[in-house]
């Protein structure tokens, strides 16, 4: 074998070889890319933040001329492009309403959780955005799966470009799959902050509630209580003699003491009332269980 083809045959190793070095350190890049956007996205639970800061970070690491992201509303049949990041010459869409029957041929894959990649030109109507774009472009969708339903999609367009390469769709397949995760944290937590805040409603209202029936029971006890001293003292003109009359001294002197009983308990449920809702400061005091029993069964004492 002559040098000449030993020289070609090392020449041919040291390219490949290089080729090697070059695709490991693209494929290194990628995954470095992949991992700042994974981070952006899963810092938010702002679902705003979350597809806007996935839209750039493609659009720029990817150097297309425009990423968009749309929303999904199954109900309708519609699509909202929601947030967008457009360099060069692409026209803006943001705020653009789609219905999926105007697009079968895309949605129709979309919706099995299929992404569409290809390049076309202004004159295919299969895209919604085609009149954003003037001459040769290269289309990537790809839609966002949360638990086996699809919630959205991620469009990316190059002008005059032949398509995008295994390593690019890898890369938006995993961010489509980061911004799923990420925005059903985001729901949730917007869910459980709902839930907070319709509690905290409920809670006023019900503390609300509590001091305006408490007042007004508060009334017609003071009024009773008033209403028994009265009683007493128009007997005694009357010179009823309440010692002679047993039964008589009983039912007046429960009368008395229900009715302040009742006022009391309605100041403390004022005072609950207002402990719970932390405009009064809780004090803290020790009662004897057996002097409390007692007060509360004296009155029915003479009963069988």
């Amino acid at each position: 074998m002559s040098l000449a083809i030993y020289l070609n045959i090392l020449d041919e190793v040291l390219r490949q070889f290089k080729y090697s070095q070059d695709e490991l350190q693209r494929t290194y890049g990628f995954g470095n890319r992949l991992q700042s956007i994974a981070d952006k996205v899963r810092d938010s639970l702002d679902e705003a933040q979350i597809l806007q800061t996935a839209v750039q970070e493609l659009a720029i690491g990817l150097e297309v001329d425009s990423c968009d992201t749309g929303i999904y509303d199954l109900q309708h049949g519609t699509s909202t492009v929601a947030y967008e990041y457009v360099a060069g010459q692409v026209l803006p869409v943001q705020g653009l309403v789609v219905s999926m029957l105007d697009y079968p041929e895309v949605y129709s894959q979309l919706l099995q959780g299929q992404y569409v990649h290809g390049c076309w030109y202004p004159l295919d109507q299969k895209f919604h955005n085609v009149r954003r774009i003037s001459g040769h472009f290269a289309a990537l969708v790809h839609p966002i799966i949360d638990n086996q339903q699809v919630i959205g999609d991620l469009w990316l367009y190059r002008v005059g470009a032949e398509g995008f390469e295994p390593e690019e769709v890898w890369l938006v397949q995993q961010v489509a799959t980061q911004c799923a995760i990420a925005i059903r944290q985001a729901r949730l937590y917007q869910a459980a902050q709902a839930q907070v805040t319709e509690l905290a409603r409920l809670n006023r209202l019900k503390d609300d509630f509590l001091t305006t029936i408490s007042q007004e029971l508060r009334t017609p006890s003071a009024t009773i209580a008033t209403a028994a001293q009265m009683l007493e003292l128009e007997l005694q003109r009357l010179g009823v003699e309440l010692a002679a009359n047993p039964g008589l001294q009983c039912y007046l002197t429960v009368l008395q003491q229900e009715s302040q009983q009742e006022i009391i308990l309605i100041d403390n449920l004022l005072a609950l009332t207002r402990i719970e809702s932390e405009t009064e400061p809780l004090v803290l005091t020790t009662i004897d269980p057996h002097i409390w029993v007692a007060d509360v069964l004296e009155p029915f004492a003479d009963y069988d």
